[in-house]
């Protein structure tokens, strides 16, 4: 009973002038007058969204033995990361790889206060992929995690817009699982080899609403490495946004107001 639009832009440039990277707004309408419903902020609905979208991953698709957790991106996405990770599974062990010192200081800082776990600062990359759950949450354009630093049975989750796995990296994946087939094969990890030819819908194993849906298996072995690009959905961020939309309205809060 919902429609909307979601307007998101990345202005890496903004950290130097000391503001957020991520700009968006979600509209909502109604579907059978179009009349517009609501106006939200859409950049913590996408933070929410993005991280919940791994989670949910986590669940299906890593090892359920699963307690170390290596994240690149010391951002506010990689907060959000573990944050929902942390809703469905025990972390024993955060390890958090950044290139930015600093930025790998206060996501410590504040994140310690959060997690109830050892938060790992690494100076080295490779270290950072000794883990049962590799997550690359960068703006890098140049691919970084290379093939022999991940182990069997690791979940790898990509969520970069540009690539930052190198090649042989997304080839050594026994599955490959996206959340939309289409969308990931002109963006995020996998358009390099897209564009090249060197993989094509054929080589994706399912969506992750595949396996939720029970339509077909997540992990099915402890020894697969299993590749998940979850870009993200508009559609998702407007469900979202639907069921905050609802909870204001029950709770009273938002305010009306006119254009003119």
């Amino acid at each position: 009973d919902i429609a909307g639009l979601k307007w998101a832009g990345g202005f890496w440039d903004n950290v130097k002038r000391g503001l957020p990277s991520i700009s968006a707004l979600i509209l909502l309408v109604d579907p059978r007058t179009g009349i517009f419903k609501a106006v939200m902020e859409g950049a913590y609905i996408t933070a929410l969204r993005t991280g919940a979208a791994t989670a949910v991953g986590v669940k299906y698709l890593a090892r359920k033995d699963s307690k170390i957790v290596g994240i690149y991106g010391a951002g506010t996405q990689g907060r959000f990361q573990a944050l929902a990770l942390s809703k469905v599974m025990k972390i024993e062990q955060l390890k958090i790889y950044d290139i930015r010192k600093e930025a790998m200081e206060r996501y410590i800082k504040e994140m310690s206060s959060k997690l109830n776990t050892e938060i790992t600062p690494v100076d080295i990359p490779e270290e950072a992929a000794d883990a049962d759950i590799v997550i690359t949450v960068t703006t890098s354009k140049i691919p970084f995690l290379k093939s022999e630093w991940i182990k069997e049975g690791t979940l790898i989750a990509a969520l970069g817009s540009y690539q930052e796995l190198c090649d042989d990296t997304i080839k050594k994946a026994n599955k490959i699982v996206v959340d939309h087939v289409q969308q990931c094969l002109h963006r995020g990890a996998l358009k390099t080899l897209a564009e090249r030819g060197e993989i094509n819908e054929n080589d994706i194993y399912a969506t992750i609403g595949e396996i939720v849906a029970k339509k077909k298996p997540g992990r099915t072995s402890d020894d697969e490495i299993i590749l998940y690009v979850p870009i993200g959905i508009g559609a998702l961020d407007v469900a979202v946004a639907a069921l905050a939309y609802k909870k204001a309205l029950e709770k009273g809060v938002g305010h009306l107001f006119k254009f003119v």
